[in-house]
C-alpha cells in the first residue's frame, strides 16, 4: 500500500463514522505522522510502540570485511509484535 493508496483508504473508512474527512485532511495528518515516525525512527535506539500492535524501530547491524576494507552497514526496519509491549 502506498501513501496515496492509504489516504484514499482512510478517507472512506471515514464516512462510517461521525466524523468524515476529506483525503486533503487524511493527507495532512498522514505527513504529519510520517515526519513523527521518520524523527523518531532516526534517533539512535528509537522506536515507536503502537499500543495493541507491536513495536516500529530500526535495527542497525555492522559486519566486519576483511582488513582495509569498508564496513557493511545493514539497516533494517523491524515491526515486532510482543504482547509484553
Amino acid at each position: 500500500m502506498n501513501r496515496t493508496e492509504l489516504i484514499n483508504r482512510i478517507a472512506s473508512e471515514t464516512k462510517k463514522t461521525r466524523r468524515q474527512f476529506s483525503r486533503d485532511e487524511v493527507a495532512h495528518v498522514i505527513d504529519i505522522m510520517l515526519d513523527i515516525f521518520e524523527d523518531q525512527l532516526t534517533r539512535p535506539d528509537g522506536q515507536i510502540r503502537l499500543a495493541d500492535l507491536g513495536v516500529l524501530e530500526v535495527q542497525r547491524r555492522v559486519r566486519n570485511g576483511k582488513a582495509g576494507q569498508l564496513k557493511n552497514i545493514h539497516t533494517l526496519l523491524n515491526f515486532s509484535n510482543n504482547s509484553n509491549n
